[in-house]
């Protein structure tokens, strides 16, 4: 428990933002840095498709619900989380 936690049977939003230029990611659990760099440490690269409530093997799946995905053209920051987030919420 705490910021950045998953509890079960709750909505959370979660914010995952990858920068192609700085190799880097991180996730935002309702509005809280929540990253895991081994999580998001992969270069995703151009040619590899979004999956999304699975792994790309497909031996994955997410049991749960998914509302209002959204796809950005730039790498978000802390305060873009936060203020998505907050929106939301």
């Amino acid at each position: 428990s705490g910021p950045g936690s998953i509890t079960i049977n709750s909505w959370h939003h979660i914010l995952m933002s990858y920068d192609y230029a700085a190799s880097s990611g991180k996730i935002y659990i309702n509005g809280v840095d929540a990253t895991n760099t081994s999580a998001v440490a992969a270069n995703p690269g151009s040619a590899t498709t979004l999956t999304l409530g699975s792994s790309n093997l497909n031996a994955y799946y997410l049991h749960g619900q998914m509302d209002e995905i959204a796809v950005w053209s730039t790498a978000l920051g802390h305060d873009d989380a936060r203020a998505i987030y907050q929106r939301q919420n």
